[in-house]
């Protein structure tokens, strides 16, 4: 949530530029404001029976418009031909007043819950920008003056009860405040995870949130928006990084796939932004604190003894993680001594890696030595390998931290010959400059000497350069290389700036500035 972002609906002036449009905002915010509508139209009655308004709506819509053009109005007078705002704080909304608010500005809001008196609760909105962005500059204007509305439900604790109890629909309307009665012990904001929006608790709503957390019964999705909203509000200066960590070390021994997926990505990133740390020893310090949960957690799998899509999910994620935080020279590890197992009968030819844990394996392999990244590669380039089997080695391959190998890879990606080039670029950005800080270094270095070589070779990809350079910027933690960024991109002579590249360039840029202060604001307090 940057002001260099965009609004999920804009209007197209110029052909050219439709292909920018098919991006994360399009499909990912597109798709959660569809599912938040889906709540806000399935429980407007008053009660918190669940109804098929938002189907009713779409099947109208679709049958209204069958083989024909649409747009959105159309779209929204057949929702609102199933709404009824009606049982809600905000009787006579209309789905397009609601969704104009969500599509035609940029951004969501955070919402604010504090104690308002002794009885109640009071809920207010503003706008979400990472990293202390100031509000109004360098940002376009909106219709709506940042305001949304904003659909709130929730779950509350109170201590004698057996379940935790769930409210009815209500909003917070533009430029107003929401005051609920509260009189429960605790309370979870967003149920069901439904609304486009973090919540942001003060300090006594927190700490009552955190001792009651098992009695919420937070539902898996709840739990990775409480992990996410945390990791949100850290990065933008609400909350002290404690209490991510907090978060962090609650859920470490989750035994949900999806939690425990969303606690290790956020560890993940955290080891991202501490990667170039490497005097102080912070970055070996933070992977130690998780080498023995890590291990725990890929024991406990290993005795699952269910063999259905989510216990083969949880046994390869424990075992990645398993490899990624431990020590992988330590055999005595369980999840090293079995990687190096399956490695060497795959390599013996007397037994094929599971494909559940091929690309722990194949990663852990690439990593032990040039040689043995040269036996991963020789697998990329069987005959019979599928498009799915070469995009597994092409990640497993960018784990390798021997800057040397690093160098010959990419030079493999800019190679027609060896690679194909239709895959180059995004093995360049998507798997090797995200790797570990030995590739983000390299690939950062690489790409500002060699700009102008990598888009005259991969210009014909459309999309594929601007996604390149934007995964390559986002990886930045310190002024010195944003700033060598800068002078070569910014410089009106060097050839490296078009229109396709700069609104990614902008949001890359914007990353690393909320990278860097990021690292300003936590170092000593994980330093500690």
């Amino acid at each position: 949530s940057y002001i260099s972002s965009r609004p999920a609906s804009v209007v197209v002036t110029d052909p050219g530029n439709v292909h920018h449009l098919f991006d994360a905002i399009a499909y990912n915010k597109g798709a959660s404001l569809l599912r938040q509508l889906n709540m806000v139209m399935s429980f407007t009655d008053g009660c918190n029976k669940e109804d098929k308004s938002f189907q009713d709506g779409v099947k109208t819509y679709l049958k209204e418009n069958k083989y024909s053009n649409s747009n959105q109005s159309q779209l929204y007078w057949a929702l609102d031909k199933s709404f009824n705002s009606t049982g809600t704080s905000a009787p006579g909304l209309t789905v397009e007043q609601i969704m104009k608010t969500w599509t035609l500005q940029m951004n969501f809001p955070v919402v604010t819950v504090e104690q308002y008196d002794d009885d109640n609760l009071i809920l207010s909105q503003r706008r979400f920008l990472i990293a202390n962005e100031n509000q109004g500059e360098g940002s376009q204007a909106s219709p709506y003056g940042y305001q949304w509305y904003v659909p709130i439900k929730y779950k509350t604790f109170k201590e004698g009860n057996a379940e935790p109890a769930v409210s009815k629909l209500q909003w917070i309307r533009p430029n107003r405040h929401l005051v609920t009665p509260f009189s429960e012990d605790s309370i979870f904001v967003n149920w069901d995870g439904n609304g486009f929006y973090v919540t942001s608790y003060s300090m006594d709503l927190w700490k009552k949130l955190k001792a009651d957390i098992t009695d919420l019964k937070l539902s898996s999705r709840e739990q990775q928006v409480l992990l996410y909203d945390t990791h949100l509000l850290v990065n933008a200066g609400y909350y002290p990084l404690s209490r991510e960590i907090e978060l962090l070390n609650m859920f470490a021994e989750s035994t949900d796939y999806n939690v425990l997926s969303e606690v290790f990505r956020q560890i993940g990133l955290i080891s991202g932004l501490i990667k170039l740390e490497t005097e102080s020893g912070l970055p070996a310090t933070w992977k130690a604190r998780w080498a023995d949960e890590v291990v725990k957690n890929y024991e406990e799998a290993q005795k699952r003894t269910g063999n259905g899509y989510v216990d083969k999910l949880m046994k390869s994620l424990t075992m990645n993680l398993c490899l990624s935080y431990s020590d992988n020279s330590k055999t005595d590890i369980d999840c090293v001594s079995e990687a190096k197992r399956l490695w060497e009968a795959k390599k013996a030819e007397t037994s094929d890696v599971d494909p559940d844990y091929q690309a722990a394996v194949y990663g852990y392999a690439a990593k032990v030595s040039p040689d043995e990244w040269d036996e991963v590669w020789k697998l990329y380039n069987v005959s019979t390998a599928t498009a799915a089997q070469k995009k597994l080695l092409s990640m497993a391959l960018a784990q390798t931290q021997d800057q040397a190998t690093v160098k010959k890879y990419i030079g493999y990606c800019m190679d027609s010959n060896i690679i194909r080039k239709s895959n180059g670029l995004s093995i360049m950005g998507r798997y090797i400059a995200t790797a570990n800080s030995v590739s983000a270094k390299v690939s950062l270095d690489y790409m500002l000497e060699k700009w102008p070589e990598i888009y005259e070779y991969f210009k014909t990809l459309g999309l594929e350069c601007p996604r390149y350079i934007k995964t390559v910027i986002s990886q930045i933690t310190s002024d010195k290389d944003l700033q060598r960024v800068k002078e070569k991109f910014e410089d009106p002579k060097s050839g490296y700036m078009n229109d396709a590249i700069e609104v990614d360039y902008k949001s890359a840029m914007d990353t690393a500035r909320a990278n860097i202060q990021w690292l300003k604001d936590n170092k000593s307090a994980l330093s500690k």
